[in-house]
């Protein structure tokens, strides 16, 4: 299996204008997530985002549920922040060592523990360069209420 990357003339045209753009796309992106982990350490929630670098161009973010602190899994508590309008994957089906016709095409058992961890450690929160303050207060104020709510005693 592999991905289609067939392009049209117009396509291209269009693909090379952003291109231009990518810098500042991800300068913005990053910009947002650290606005996002500062204000969900300020609201006091235990769900904490990976390091965000300089260079790193973002495309969704893994949101990492502390489980000791709630009595669901990483899914749920995805399912339930996207329940409350935040764009979310709850559970991201693209760890390779898992897809079936794929197996048979690699060269050793291709476990990858480590992938399966983090994926079944977090949801993935889907977000664009135009977010900002405002954004990062709702999406965190979203979460610190699934916190609360699936809370262990």
């Amino acid at each position: 299996p592999a991905l289609n990357w067939n392009l049209d003339e117009l396509s291209a045209a269009i693909g090379i204008q952003t291109i231009r753009k990518l810098d500042d796309v991800n300068r913005r992106r990053r910009e947002f997530l650290r606005m996002l982990a500062s204000e969900l350490k300020s609201q006091g929630s235990r769900c904490i985002l990976p390091p965000i670098e300089d260079g790193d161009a973002p495309f969704f973010c893994p949101v990492f549920v502390d489980r000791a602190s709630v009595k669901c899994s990483a899914r749920e508590f995805g399912e339930a922040v996207g329940a409350e309008g935040v764009a979310v994957n709850p559970h991201y089906d693209y760890v390779v060592s898992e897809w079936s016709y794929a197996k048979p095409h690699c060269a050793d058992a291709f476990n990858t523990p480590n992938a399966v961890a983090v994926r079944d450690a977090s949801f993935n929160l889907l977000f664009n360069e135009n977010f900002g303050a405002t954004e990062a207060r709702d999406i965190a104020a979203a979460i610190v209420k699934v916190e609360k709510h699936f809370a262990r005693a």
